[in-house]
């Protein structure tokens, strides 16, 4: 994916933050407790760290880097041919990746 091209991810992030920001302002104006308002920063959150990070992924498609690249230690890997798509697992919900 070009990285000047916002992904429909990139625009989401955006949208919750201004979300997040009009739920602030409504909270204080309509009296709502610190602890109502600490539950629901926490959901919002959590959703532009897993929509960031899934804009992570869109940038970098399938980590592709050619034919073959050589590791630090100098050892040369080659590319599987075929497609594979395998679940990563993390602290903001499950991933499918391809590649």
């Amino acid at each position: 994916m070009s990285q000047n091209v916002k992904s429909f991810n990139e625009y989401r992030v955006i949208q919750i933050t201004n979300d997040l920001l009009k739920y602030v302002n409504n909270a204080a104006c309509n009296a709502v407790t610190a602890h109502e308002v600490e539950v629901g920063l926490w959901d919002r959150i959590l959703e532009i760290r897993r929509t960031g990070l899934q804009c992570f992924f869109d940038k970098v498609g399938t980590g592709d880097l050619g034919e073959s690249v050589e590791l630090p230690h100098g050892r040369v890997i080659v590319r599987i041919e075929e497609k594979s798509e395998r679940e990563y697992k993390t602290v903001f919900g499950k991933f499918t990746l391809t590649g």
